[in-house]
């Protein structure tokens, strides 16, 4: 059986893209990976973070009594997949927060990859926003543990 090659085109039968083509190949990286994205979101579906074994706990939780800035990111993806979204957020509200933006980006390399048009838009290439994106992740860290520290005490 002899591969063909996937052209993408418009309603009229013309690309806007002159006629691109997509090698099957191509479609072989961005397919393991959402397979291994779906396996991990199955088991994230099934299994309680918090009550399972076979979750890996957050080693610098452990080390220092601090929340890190993943911290609770796996419970908040499992009550996520069920739905209950404000204990997703209660888990780790930046995750939620910053979902749109992480998997728009996710979105944009997978068809960058795939059609060889690189699509550099100005939030995810702007040379300052790793240093904004830093900046926030550092400043929920801190706000973490202070508020945490205030609640419980």
């Amino acid at each position: 059986m002899a591969l063909r090659r996937i052209q993408i085109s418009g309603s009229d039968g013309v690309s806007n893209f002159s006629r691109m083509t997509i090698p099957p190949k191509k479609f072989i990286l961005p397919g393991l990976a959402l397979l291994v994205a779906g396996i991990i979101l199955y088991f994230l579906y099934q299994f309680d973070p918090g009550n399972s074994m076979y979750a890996p706990k957050c080693t610098f939780y452990y080390l220092t009594g601090l929340y890190c800035p993943g911290c609770g990111s796996q419970r908040a993806l499992h009550a996520l997949l069920h739905g209950h979204i404000g204990a997703a957020f209660g888990y780790n509200p930046l995750l939620i927060l910053m979902l749109p933006y992480l998997l728009l980006g996710l979105f944009v390399n997978i068809y960058t990859y795939l059609t060889g048009i690189p699509v550099r838009w100005t939030i995810f290439y702007n040379r300052y926003i790793i240093w904004i994106i830093f900046g926030i992740i550092t400043i929920f860290w801190i706000l973490r543990n202070i508020l945490i520290h205030f609640i419980i005490y």
